[in-house]
């Protein structure tokens, strides 16, 4: 993700992640701002997970914000799943 738009959007992605995990503070999750994979650690701690859980509740959360950064075109959405059945039915 673009260190950039991750600064240019980080009022969203702070509220997501205060949402996601409400243990955490304003202060901790601002310290997060340069470097978001700070949040596995902050996970672990605040959550008493195991490394590998934080990891996968991290990878997740990327996953969740990734639309923020990448919008999907719909066009082309549209045009891949109206193609599908088609492409289905010559296999």
């Amino acid at each position: 993700m673009n260190g950039f738009l991750m600064q240019e959007r980080w009022s969203e992605v702070r509220e997501r992640i205060m949402t996601k995990w409400g243990k955490f503070t304003r202060r901790e999750v601002d310290a997060l701002r340069e470097d978001l994979e700070g949040l596995v650690m902050l996970i672990q701690k605040s959550y008493g997970y195991q490394r590998n859980h934080a990891e996968r509740e991290y990878h997740d959360f990327r996953l969740a914000i990734r639309p923020m950064f990448y919008p999907v075109d719909a066009r082309a959405l549209h045009q891949k799943t109206r193609l599908a059945p088609v492409i289905a039915r010559r296999a």
